[in-house]
């Protein structure tokens, strides 16, 4: 990872926290936002996860979970304030008459979008890769 990475590059794409936060900024921008995790794949994925077993489908998480980690020597890389810039960049440009703060809940989110307005996570997850995943059938 270089200096110059986006935040958007290193948070994990399958939290709660930013999942979350994409949905309702698309909804905010009058778009439709389905709760869907933000990823590089294509959107057909989704349902082929879906079909299969449990116990295959929790494995591909797992190296999901994997292949999103950062090395553990980029830590230091790692930019709080850029992070802060992607949370606030998601909603349009206006005045809010309020916004929420705190941690992923879809109840608060629909209630931002209702309300029309942000919710800012107090948290982002950082996945760091540490090791070796050991699969067992």
């Amino acid at each position: 990872m270089t200096a110059n990475m986006k935040a958007s590059e290193y948070i994990t794409g399958f939290d709660s926290s930013t999942s979350m936060l994409y949905s309702l900024g698309n909804c905010l921008h009058g778009r439709h936002a389905p709760f869907t995790v933000p990823t590089k794949l294509p959107s057909f994925i989704g349902d082929w996860l879906d079909a299969l077993p449990d116990r295959i489908r929790q494995d591909i998480y797992t190296w999901g979970g994997y292949w999103d980690a950062i090395s553990p020597k980029t830590l230091t890389q790692v930019d709080s304030e850029a992070i802060s810039a992607l949370a606030v960049e998601q909603y349009p440009k206006r005045n809010y008459p309020a916004v929420m703060i705190g941690s992923s809940n879809g109840a608060a989110v629909h209630l931002c979008s209702t309300l029309g307005i942000p919710w800012l996570p107090q948290t982002f997850l950082l996945a760091v890769a540490a090791g070796c995943i050991r699969m067992n059938y």
